[in-house]
């Protein structure tokens, strides 16, 4: 597992959004955000993000952890990877939250939520995953066309996420983006750990075993 220049770009924005929240200074303007959503968007849209929100919640993402660490053909190279990596973001995020202990958006929320705001687990923890399960996918899959399709899938779908937390009041949009940010660097260091080390060691062990 190695740190990565790039990984300064997304640690910049944590940082960025985390002196936002200590000073306070964007509340007004990230509440004026949800305001003017909810008043431009209408009920289609809002059924939309009711369908990924709901798809990014703790027993949605543990459902999918568990199909895919059960299932034999995706266990040791896409379940297993992907939950050590969602596994890491939820308990820092857990930490953050009360490190923190930013209270929720002051609003006329569409959905029920508890806990602190600070940084959003739904952004944090979905884009874990589906970053996750891209990167072990991109290993597998040869063709270059499906490559692609699973870009954009597994890109857009922790984005709506994230931005249907926005849209029902559960998050500020500092929230948001700094669970994203969190989210990417977990999932690529838990990937660069898993693929380089744990499963190079794991793999030499069986081998040795059988012979």
């Amino acid at each position: 597992m190695r740190f990565r220049a790039w990984m300064i770009a997304p640690l910049a924005l944590f940082c960025l959004c985390a002196g936002l929240v200590l000073s306070g200074v964007t509340t007004e303007a990230e509440l004026a955000v949800y305001d003017a959503v909810c008043e431009l968007l209408g009920p289609v849209f809002r059924a939309v993000m009711f369908a990924f929100t709901t798809l990014g919640n703790t027993g949605s993402v543990i459902f999918i952890l568990a199909v895919l660490v059960l299932l034999p053909w995706t266990r040791k190279r896409v379940g297993l990877p992907a939950a050590l990596a969602v596994t890491v973001s939820w308990i820092l995020n857990t930490a953050l939250k009360f490190l923190f202990a930013r209270m929720r958006p002051d609003v006329d929320r569409l959905i029920e939520v508890s806990g602190y705001s600070f940084p959003s687990g739904h952004a944090m923890n979905n884009l874990t995953l589906y970053l996750s399960v891209l990167l072990a996918l991109l290993l597998i899959v040869r063709s270059r066309s499906a490559k692609w399709w699973f870009i954009a899938l597994f890109v857009a779908v922790p984005f709506l996420i994230g931005l249907s937390r926005i849209y029902f009041g559960a998050h500020y949009v500092t929230d948001v983006a700094a669970g994203w940010s969190l989210g990417l660097v977990i999932a690529c260091l838990a990937h660069d750990l898993y693929f380089k080390t744990l499963l190079p060691k794991w793999e030499n062990r069986k081998q040795g075993s059988a012979t």
